[in-house]
């Protein structure tokens, strides 16, 4: 089944990262439509922060959308196979970090890393190198945390 222009719009704007700004937005318009009906009694000094804590939110959510727009901008002319290279094309660990004092990894696994280049890195420890490394833990989608 696919999804019609106007519901990717909606996903699109009922994201976390605009609905907090676009929920202030509806209420502080709301209060001030029940305000101006008579319906709700604001003071002067509730008036002022609701004013406040709206022309706020449209700020954030214009923001937002214009960091947006131009991190899409810059991925739209992004080519992935001039970054992108094969882990062959890259430099070894002896190459990148011959002259380092200290040395982080960070890796799901690093056994690729480790287990070909373990004499470098003994080297570099009895050379007084400080290795790091640091292993993440990778959850399958549907796992519970």
């Amino acid at each position: 089944m696919q999804q019609t222009g106007s519901q990717r719009t909606w996903k699109h704007w009922l994201k976390i990262s605009r609905l907090v700004p676009l929920m202030t937005i509806v209420v502080a318009g709301g209060v001030g439509i029940l305000a101006l009906l008579g319906r709700f009694q604001a003071s002067l000094a509730e008036g002022i922060i609701i004013t406040i804590l709206a022309l706020l939110a449209v700020d954030a959510l214009t923001e937002r959308l214009s960091l947006l727009e131009k991190i899409e901008s810059q991925l739209g002319s992004f080519v992935s196979t001039e970054c992108l290279r094969d882990r062959s094309q890259l430099p070894s660990p002896q190459e990148r970090a011959q002259t380092a004092s200290e040395i982080a990894v960070v890796a799901v696994s690093a056994i690729s890393l480790m287990v070909p280049y373990l004499g470098f890195f003994e080297q570099k420890m009895i050379e007084g190198c400080k290795l790091r490394f640091v292993l993440l833990r990778a959850y399958p989608k549907n796992a519970r945390r």
